[in-house]
């Protein structure tokens, strides 16, 4: 199955992420993207989730059906 990867809005309360959707637009798998105590700051947290999108957008991501 080939996935496709968007990011999530930020939230204050759980941080960033990406879903990793199937080419139907259901939703697949999650990552979420939590900072660690080092003070990740939400500007790090969007630019890291946008550029792991592009990574798996550009390069195709599929894993085994079930």
């Amino acid at each position: 199955m080939k996935l496709i990867a968007q990011a999530v809005s930020y939230s204050s309360v759980v941080g960033g992420g990406i879903l990793l959707m199937t080419e139907k637009g259901h939703v697949a798998f999650q990552i979420a993207l939590i900072g660690s105590t080092a003070g990740i700051s939400k500007e790090q947290s969007k630019a890291m989730a946008a550029r792991l999108v592009e990574l798996i957008n550009q390069h195709g991501l599929e894993v085994p059906e079930r």
